[in-house]
């Protein structure tokens, strides 16, 4: 009787790793847990700010994070309160700053835009660990309630205070 709860241990704990290291390689979560070692990492002033700048206000329409993944019409986002997947409708925006693309040897940076309505276009441009903005949808700005409305990624951690050419190599 007692092999029977060991066999149902083990393999709880087989599939919370397999669940762990799908989210980890492909969902986006190794890029967290990087973000959180690097605002840390900060000197206490800038560390603060870097957490509210990556928190972002207290709006509840709007959350930051970092994209973990998309499929279909889902997007999963890992914020400073976890992880969130927002649901995306035929009224949703998708806007991807290429802020990387572009740098010269004088540290100009051409800001490449791109915004879409189609969400496969926009999974074309962007990877997970991208920084992004979200905002969802409510009576005043149209589509429908509680979907996300507007998405902005971009290629570069702008909550951390390290020069650009450093964050679009890394």
């Amino acid at each position: 009787m007692g092999g029977w709860f060991y066999r149902i241990i083990l393999s709880l704990l087989v599939l919370f790793s397999l669940f762990f290291v799908v989210l980890y390689q492909f969902g986006g979560l190794k890029y967290f847990i990087n973000a959180m070692i690097q605002i840390n990492n900060l000197e206490k002033e800038i560390k603060q700010q870097a957490q509210q700048d990556f928190r972002g206000n207290d709006n509840k329409n709007v959350h930051k994070g970092l994209l973990g993944n998309s499929w279909k019409n889902k997007i999963l986002v890992w914020t400073m309160s976890g992880p969130k997947i927002f649901t995306s409708d035929k009224y949703s925006v998708y806007s991807f700053y290429d802020i990387c693309g572009d740098i010269n040897s004088n540290d100009l940076i051409d800001v490449a835009t791109s915004i879409s309505t189609d969400i496969m276009e926009w999974n074309k441009q962007v990877k997970s660990g991208d920084y992004v903005i979200v905002q969802i949808s409510q009576a005043e700005n149209g589509g429908n309630i509680g979907n996300l409305r507007e998405i902005y990624a971009y290629n570069w951690w702008g909550f951390l205070p390290i020069d650009t050419w450093r964050q679009c190599t890394r």
